[in-house]
């Protein structure tokens, strides 16, 4: 099993009703991770496991942020439980999940409600990187961003707000019985990509959902011929 390293929880913030981000701050040095990939969080004293993807860009020198829903024994005890100062021992980085926002192929994103945490690690590389070097990453970067309610829209001020070459695209679940003039009432079907995803068939797609939807948008990504390895799928659950 490889060794763990201990972090304090420097801070908590309230993203939904139901889903929070923790930030720790670095003591020896950044961690080494892509957007999209993870940890394993540990629990003390009780020692209770689960992956946490980072919400944070890697490049960030201060620390490391990841998002959480309170759902699931682990979801929902760490929500209510863990405090500002509380140790937390983590494994990792670790995933094949992994975004390369210097590659030259576009990527497109494809989440649903609180998966969206990979997607803000990549939109906040990309500005980190145009701020460093002054030059905007070459791939554009979509993202698509199912809701199954308005109140669902995670992070959803920092990806209007946007960046050079990235494109926010949420709609809102035909079936969610709301409505919004802010959101397209659509589902992320084949339909829709094509429409809204120019020279879709040389994109990298990430698919980041819970099951049920993550087989949904692998489905429609396949009706438009998409090639298997440009299809990377995460499941949450």
């Amino acid at each position: 099993m490889p060794k763990s390293k201990v972090f304090l929880i420097q801070d908590i913030q309230k993203e939904s009703p139901d889903v929070f981000t923790f930030t720790c701050f670095y003591e020896d040095g950044p961690l080494r991770f892509l957007p999209g990939q993870f940890l394993v969080a540990q629990r003390y004293p009780d020692g209770k496991r689960a992956s946490v993807t980072f919400s944070s860009a890697p490049s960030d020198p201060n620390g490391f942020s990841f998002t959480l829903k309170r759902m699931g024994e682990f979801g929902t005890d760490f929500c209510d439980n863990v405090k500002v100062g509380d140790p937390v021992a983590f494994i990792g980085p670790t995933g094949p999940f992994a975004m390369d926002i210097h590659q030259r192929e576009p990527i497109c994103f494809l989440c649903r409600d609180y998966t969206s945490s990979a997607a803000r690690s990549a939109l906040l590389e990309r500005e980190l990187e145009r701020e460093k070097t002054g030059r905007v990453p070459r791939g554009r970067f979509f993202l698509l961003h199912e809701l199954s309610a308005p109140s669902e829209e995670i992070f959803g001020q920092e990806f209007r707000k946007g960046s050079p070459g990235f494109f926010y695209l949420p709609t809102l679940d035909p079936e969610s019985g709301e409505s919004s003039r802010d959101y397209p009432k659509s589902r992320l079907t084949a339909e829709f990509v094509k429409n809204n995803v120019p020279n879709f068939e040389a994109t990298e797609f990430y698919i980041c959902a819970e099951g049920v939807d993550a087989k949904f948008y692998k489905a429609e990504l396949q009706k438009l011929g998409i090639s298997k390895d440009k299809i990377h799928l995460e499941r949450w659950s």
